[in-house]
């Protein structure tokens, strides 16, 4: 069950990679086919390019700590197993 969870969360994470890419992509084929002077042009793509960076560092830190999260959760539940299994073996 496990393995399909995690199986859909790594889906939705390349799902939104991959839109982040192409959103990229999208705005600075744009810029560079917009009408007006190089020196705007490569002024907005330097405020595209810092945006997204924000954007990836902020998402990356959401996936760690959402990771990490997970990780306690798992390690909580198997040391809740742990003393359940311990406890019934003494009776």
């Amino acid at each position: 069950m496990n393995d399909n969870n995690n199986n859909y969360e790594n889906r939705g994470s390349g799902i939104i990679l991959a839109f982040i890419a192409g959103f990229m992509s999208g705005a600075i084929i744009g810029l560079l086919y917009a009408p007006s002077s190089g020196e705007n042009t490569r002024e907005k793509i330097r405020e595209v390019s810092i945006d997204t960076k924000n954007r990836a560092v902020e998402f990356s830190q959401q996936t760690i700590d959402n990771v990490g999260k997970s990780i306690q959760n798992f390690a909580g539940q198997t040391e809740k197993n742990t003393s359940e299994k311990e406890s019934t073996e003494e009776i």
